[in-house]
């Protein structure tokens, strides 16, 4: 799908993705949610855009743009 005024390409952990222009990083994460069967999305999570982490209290603030390198990790505890 080529890009036009209401979708963006990133590239989420390593593979593209289409998203609706002017996501923000909180609205992905509840997409990937969503997408793998979750009612909410998980709190553990970091999320590095263009090399630089985004504090969880920016994730309903950053904008996600066109080309935009995003790296979700799930956070796991152990024991």
């Amino acid at each position: 799908m080529n890009e036009d005024s209401t979708h963006i390409e990133i590239k989420l952990n390593g593979e593209r993705k289409q998203l609706a222009a002017g996501n923000t990083v909180g609205q992905l994460l509840d997409q990937l949610a969503k997408d793998r069967g979750r009612a909410k999305r998980n709190d553990a999570v970091a999320v590095e855009l263009n090399a630089e982490i985004v504090p969880q209290n920016q994730f309903e603030l950053t904008i996600l743009k066109p080309g935009d390198t995003v790296e979700v990790v799930t956070l796991v505890g152990g024991g």
